[in-house]
């Protein structure tokens, strides 16, 4: 029972400080706790396009619906891209919750190690050829 509330106040605690903050414009993040305990992942930008959302890392696995949820805040248009920094799983654990038609774009090393780690992402990994690269 004790460990049911403990976990219920992390996730509470995480919700919490998993906030969306306008940066410019059509420029957004969405924030983490810096707290380990309440950690949901690195920040996940929101950019704005005329075609749709393009998001910049998506945090830990579980929190692509919270992301979302934050997304329709400020706009109503899909998501429609997402650009991983890394393959660490707190900037690309949620990526297996967006849409399978949403494009993924990485740099080259990260398509990779995404591609044969452990658990494949579905909307980015499952074939490494989904990934578009950039060389750096």
């Amino acid at each position: 029972m004790l460990l049911r509330r403990l976990r219920h106040w992390l996730v509470a605690s995480a919700l919490q400080a998993t906030k969306i903050e306008k940066v410019k414009d059509n420029l957004y993040i969405i924030t983490g706790a810096s707290d380990l305990a309440a950690f949901s992942g690195g920040n996940t930008a929101v950019f704005i396009t005329d075609a749709g959302v393009v998001l910049v890392d998506t945090k830990l696995t579980g929190w692509g619906p919270t992301i979302l949820e934050r997304v329709k805040t400020v706009t109503n248009k899909p998501v429609t891209t997402i650009i991983n920094t890394h393959s660490h799983n707190d900037h690309s654990g949620s990526n297996e919750f967006f849409a399978a038609n949403v494009d993924s774009v990485v740099q080259e090393n990260t398509k990779a190690n995404m591609a044969t780690s452990i658990k494949p992402m579905r909307s980015s990994c499952n074939t490494a050829s989904r990934l578009k690269t950039r060389r750096c």
